[in-house]
């Protein structure tokens, strides 16, 4: 007998689905498996450029973060100097040196006020991202602004345009000719 009774039901044996061209092998062919793949790979195309793109974005930020302590004692120093010049690592208050992080991986400096470093953020082609960082003091103003600069102010990689201290991107004038007359 080619079935078998299982509470009441005919149940089709092995032979049974062999005779009707049914097998018991079960799985994905090549093309079902050759399109997973290429739709992992186009994702992937997208997904990791833009990735390294956010992580060198958030260590741009963190470096700017992290040499707050630094733009503090040179808020003091000139407080207490009166002036930008003299302003220097291992002078009034200044560290001489800065340990190195994942941010801020060295290049430090501070001469007249100005904080120099490189950060751990990278370009494109994978070249740190430098800072620099200039006080603007304003004659009877009670706050310094700064001026962030450097490869840092980086569209893509970096800080961008208007974000923190870099600058705005100033509109470019029209320059095509007005059509008419």
């Amino acid at each position: 007998m080619n079935s078998i009774i299982h509470g009441g039901f005919g149940v089709n044996t092995n032979n049974q689905l062999q005779a009707s061209g049914i097998t018991g092998q079960k799985g994905f062919t090549l093309v079902e498996l050759m399109i997973v793949v290429a739709i992992i790979g186009i994702l992937s195309a997208v997904a990791i450029p833009k990735y390294a793109d956010y992580s060198s974005r958030a260590r741009a930020t963190a470096a700017k973060a992290e040499l707050v302590s630094i733009k503090t004692a040179v808020n003091l120093c000139i407080v207490e100097t009166g002036a930008v010049k003299g302003c220097d690592q291992n002078t009034n208050g200044i560290p001489e040196t800065f340990t190195a992080t994942r941010n801020i991986t060295g290049g430090y400096s501070v001469k007249n006020g100005v904080i120099k470093a490189t950060s751990g953020a990278t370009n494109d082609g994978g070249t740190a991202l430098t800072i620099e960082l200039t006080p603007n003091l304003t004659a009877g103003a009670g706050n310094m602004e700064w001026t962030e600069s450097g490869t840092i102010c980086n569209e893509t990689r970096g800080l961008r345009p208007g974000q923190g201290d870099c600058g705005e991107v100033k509109a470019k004038p029209d320059t095509e000719p007005e059509v008419g007359g």
